[in-house]
């Protein structure tokens, strides 16, 4: 019953708005292509005239005024991985939500369903963009900043910290139309390598970092991150966990939980912190946060990447890990950072004296 009513939506929303296209040989005449070089790489800038943007939370398409999926800034995703344009949803789909129009130029940070929840995918994948088109763009009151979501405490406070006036959740409305729509495409993590440019840490770090105020009851010299508030608590985690905490308590380490605190807090705890341990996870951005020649310590598996360590070491971190043995990999996910593990407290001891 519930497949039917969603065919019968999409065939109304497409009659209302027509059936989506793709033609790539139509691109040039509804764009203009600006480059922006940081350091060694070099970004498009898509300027995209009278154009409809339609998201549904994972995949997101800009739609020229013949009803054309437009290729270069057009995003979808397939197992953690950039697909080609033809898998888009919008081309089975259409657009079946009620259009939105914004009367203001537009600047596009939508990047797919990385940016709606995970914290390091807004900080890495989101934010960035605003820096490259700051290199193009001055950018005035009235501009409009579409965004992934603004579900939580850290994605409205970062976009207050970075002076962005109205940003609008694209997670809330799904379907907008405006005359100016500025956007980039960008990979944060160059192709799933765990490597990200070196200038986005410098920019997410400093912007971060050069204002930050100390909150009372918020500075610690020693933190445990507990991930027992993560959406994937289930699928990684440490099953000797509470004898790692227990013996971190006993030398003076605060197990913190990150959504317990605001984003403010969160700034003051890590930017006091002497040393950080936590399991690989998206609480492990905060090490942008940190001073340098401050310690941290990532415990992980032997299949994970090394997507913390490039931080901690653009962030000239006193960085070491504990790999441990995996036990079982997670049945419904196949993503190679997933699985429990276990966590020798003697490796633990060892990694805390280097």
């Amino acid at each position: 019953m519930k497949n039917i009513f969603k065919k019968i939506k999409y065939i109304i929303f497409i009659l209302i708005y027509g059936k989506v296209k793709y033609q790539k040989s139509n691109f040039l005449n509804y764009s203009i292509i600006k480059k922006v070089k940081i350091n060694n790489n070099v970004y498009k800038i898509f300027e995209l005239s009278d154009v409809r943007i339609y998201t549904n939370t994972n995949d997101v398409a800009y739609i020229d005024k013949k009803n054309n999926i437009i290729d270069g800034p057009s995003i979808q995703i397939r197992s953690n991985k950039y697909s080609h344009i033809r898998n888009n949803s919008i081309l089975n789909e259409g657009t079946p939500k009620i259009l939105t129009k914004l009367h203001n130029r537009t600047f596009s940070l939508l990047c797919g369903a990385h940016g709606n929840n995970n914290y390091f995918h807004w900080f890495f994948d989101v934010l960035p963009r605003i820096y490259i088109f700051k290199k193009k763009y001055k950018i005035n009151k009235k501009d409009i900043f579409l965004v992934p979501s603004l579900k939580h405490n850290y994605q409205r406070q970062s976009l207050k910290i970075l002076g962005i006036k109205n940003p609008i959740s694209a997670y809330s409305h799904n379907h907008f139309k405006s005359k100016k729509v500025i956007t980039t495409f960008f990979d944060a993590v160059n192709k799933g390598k765990d490597i990200m440019p070196k200038w986005t840490t410098d920019y997410i770090s400093k912007k971060f970092t050069q204002n930050i105020k100390s909150r009372k009851g918020f500075i610690y010299q020693k933190i445990y991150i507990d991930r027992k508030d993560s959406a994937s608590n289930d699928r990684r985690k440490i099953i000797n966990e509470n004898e790692i905490k227990n013996f971190l308590t006993k030398n003076k380490f605060k197990s913190i939980i990150l959504s317990d605190l605001s984003f403010d807090e969160e700034l003051s705890v890590f930017n006091n912190a002497k040393i950080v341990i936590g399991l690989y996870g998206a609480g492990l951005t905060n090490f942008i946060f940190m001073k340098n020649n401050k310690k941290e310590i990532e415990i992980k598996h032997k299949k994970t990447g090394n997507l913390y360590k490039n931080i901690a070491l653009f962030k000239k971190l006193k960085y070491s890990n504990i790999i441990c043995d995996k036990f079982n990999s997670y049945s419904q996910d196949k993503r190679k950072f997933d699985g429990m593990i276990y966590c020798s407290l003697n490796q633990l001891k060892k990694a805390l004296i280097k």
